[in-house]
């Protein structure tokens, strides 16, 4: 959850960064996948430290999404 969705605000987007990286390089390396969700009208410090790491092995995946408002 969001701190927006914890506070009971409307969140309208969302992106999550997927991070997929193989470990070993002998037969039968494992995959390790590592996920990180923003708010892109709110990226903090820590945030865009996250993605710096996020970045720098691997292969890298973006999902943006949409919340639409509830109805009443």
């Amino acid at each position: 959850m969001s701190m927006n969705e914890l506070l009971g605000q409307y969140v309208e987007y969302t992106v999550t960064f997927i991070n997929e990286e193989e470990v070993g390089k002998k037969k039968g390396a494992k995959t390790n996948y590592k996920v990180i969700t923003v708010d892109p009208f709110n990226v903090t410090e820590e945030d865009a430290l996250q993605l710096r790491q996020l970045f720098k092995e691997g292969k890298n995946y973006m999902i943006t999404s949409y919340a639409a408002p509830e109805c009443d």
